[in-house]
């Protein structure tokens, strides 16, 4: 009898747990998670076509995912009154499934925008500028890490709805915090004091003990 249950178990398993794996790894519908994004006729950067671009929060159907022979993955998603297609491809690291919220409700900042900058959005290994710019003072964070021999950088940032967009800007426009000449002169003009006093006082207690000799 212990047999026949762990055979129909095994059978079920079998049956229906790889279905359902593969149901809950292609999400139903995803959104856009970068200021903008475009959509592809192919599943190959190299020879595929721009077909539309989206901005942040829109949402897609979602049919299929693949990894094209570029070695990207992608969402196949349903499109509407875009020209003569009906569906198209977009990378699967610009959209986020749309059932799950972000646990992040505010930025963690860790830098900021130097001078006024374009947002630009990775396709393939091509850098193209979107229409969103970030003035000078704005609050990120670096994602990909701070490395000032990379033009690019992935940054995240908050719009004006407080939302938080990804996003790349060109590594030339990032301040990154750090001590500042002031605060710098500050803690040496500390440190000089410091050692005069004790160096004064010193001296002094040197001087009444000879006098006591």
């Amino acid at each position: 009898m212990k047999k026949i249950v762990l055979l129909l178990a095994m059978f079920i398993s079998f049956c229906f747990v790889p279905n359902f794996i593969t149901l809950a790894e292609t999400p139903l519908q995803v959104r856009v998670i970068y200021s903008s994004i475009n959509v592809y006729s192919t599943n190959d950067i190299s020879s595929s076509q721009t077909i539309a671009s989206f901005n942040y929060d829109h949402v897609f159907n979602v049919v299929s995912q693949s990894t094209g022979s570029d070695g990207f993955e992608y969402y196949l998603v349903e499109l509407e009154n875009v020209q003569d297609y009906t569906e198209g491809y977009v990378f699967k690291s610009q959209v986020l499934d749309a059932s799950i919220t972000s646990p992040q409700k505010q930025l963690d900042a860790n830098a900021s925008i130097a001078s006024a900058c374009d947002t630009y959005l990775l396709s393939g290994s091509n850098y193209i500028k979107s229409s969103t710019t970030l003035p000078a003072g704005t609050q990120i964070k670096i994602l990909s890490g701070y490395n000032t021999n990379n033009e690019y950088t992935q940054i995240q940032y908050a719009n004006e709805n407080n939302k938080i967009i990804t996003a790349y800007i060109k590594t030339s426009a990032i301040h990154v915090g750090g001590v500042s000449s002031t605060l710098i002169g500050a803690v040496i003009i500390i440190i000089t004091t410091v050692s005069l006093v004790l160096i004064i006082f010193g001296i002094g207690k040197k001087k009444k003990i000879k006098k006591k000799i």
